[in-house]
């Protein structure tokens, strides 16, 4: 029997999601934004995901954002943040940053980490995986844009 996958039996789902900023705050806190999404289905898996946006300064913007996604957990029309296909068997904080150095130049950068609490396609055990990105753009003129990147991603394999 399928324990975590979608069999043809009848499920229904339920999703909302907020958003909160200005509206609520005013003018005390006009520099933050926060979002987030809720799901779940009729097996009682739930997921979720929160974040905030924080733009400090304006050449200064950070991001936080956390995501649960019980195994389980099925929904036939997610376009989820999630590192798999599926939002499904996913824990995971993204980090992530951008800095205007200077009027020509943007520093960016992200961390990503992910636990995958059950078993998944290729692994036999609860695993962790992690990537992390930075990049520097250069743009002096509308017409010209120079980009340096280094991506690093450690994902878990069998051996």
């Amino acid at each position: 029997m399928e324990n975590f996958g979608f069999l043809g039996i009848v499920r229904f789902g339920l999703h909302t999601d907020f958003y909160f900023g200005y509206i609520f705050f005013g003018r005390i806190l006009d520099f933050l934004n926060f979002f987030g999404e809720f799901s779940g289905n009729s097996d009682q898996k739930y997921g979720y995901l929160g974040g905030i946006i924080a733009a400090l300064d304006p050449k200064l913007s950070l991001v936080a954002l956390y995501r649960n996604y019980e195994a389980g957990l099925t929904n036939f029309t997610n376009n989820a943040f999630a590192e798999n296909t599926n939002a499904t068997n996913e824990k995971g904080l993204y980090l992530g940053t951008q800095i205007k150095l200077h009027y020509a130049w943007i520093f960016s950068a992200y961390l990503d980490n992910v636990n995958y609490d059950w078993l998944k396609y290729g692994i036999y055990k609860p695993t962790e995986s992690y990537d992390y990105s930075t990049q520097l753009t250069f743009k002096p003129s509308k017409k010209i844009e120079m980009t340096g990147r280094d991506k690093y991603q450690n994902k878990p394999q069998n051996r």
